[in-house]
């Protein structure tokens, strides 16, 4: 596990699952595990906040296999439904957006 302060990011976390892949989370208000931590699921990781590049609290999610940034959606509803999520490495890398709540258009993030 590795601390993130940075001024996109703001506070943050990045965590190397088992499978290599790099599972970000940003914008927390504070940590609460230190820099190198081993970390085990359903613990708490940091708080939600507002730093970084940021309009509002939220939690930034994110999930890279090597460079490559995969769309979290299909991993975040398997969470959802309680199966076994897809491995990190099948996620697509492109079709992954969201939308704003200004009349901009939806910006992909592939």
């Amino acid at each position: 596990m590795t601390v993130i302060d940075d001024s996109l990011c703001g506070r943050g976390i990045n965590l190397t699952g088992t499978d290599g892949a790099i599972y970000t989370y940003c914008h927390f208000s504070s940590w609460s595990v230190s820099n190198g931590a081993s970390v085990g699921a359903g613990q708490q990781i940091g708080l939600t906040g507002n730093t970084g590049n940021s309009t509002g609290p939220h939690l930034h999610f994110g999930i890279r296999t090597g460079s490559t940034r995969r769309c979290p959606q299909n991993f975040l509803l398997a969470l959802y439904d309680g199966v076994t999520p897809p491995a990190a490495s099948s996620l697509p890398t492109t079709g992954c957006s969201y939308a704003t709540r200004s009349a901009e258009p939806v910006i992909p993030l592939g």
